[in-house]
């Protein structure tokens, strides 16, 4: 999947990280909804929707956690990572982020 998030042409939602200022990252809903049951579930109740806020995460944690979904990358950073592991673990159904 790194090659489609990198070019980022066919992306089709974004994640809005509220706090100081707001960071915007672009994702593709599919590949998003395919690998979490919360994430298919979050983007389902607004099928059409582009815009999906998540509270409770830092914009190093949602960049890190972008990261693990899309290139499976082991060298999370120490700041984001402490964050989102119980994050993930819980709220997002990402039970393999603990064994990086």
């Amino acid at each position: 999947f790194k090659t489609i998030c990198d070019d980022q042409r066919f992306t089709n939602g974004e994640i809005v990280v509220e706090g100081d200022e707001s960071t915007v990252f672009k994702f593709h809903k599919v590949i998003l909804a395919a690998y979490s049951k919360p994430f298919f579930n979050l983007i389902s109740t607004q099928p059409k929707g582009k815009s999906f806020t998540l509270s409770g995460l830092s914009k190093d944690a949602v960049s890190d956690l972008l990261s693990f979904i899309y290139y499976g990358k082991e060298d999370l950073d120490p700041v984001g990572s402490c964050q989102i592991i119980e994050h993930a673990m819980t709220q997002y159904s990402l039970h393999d982020i603990r064994e990086t």
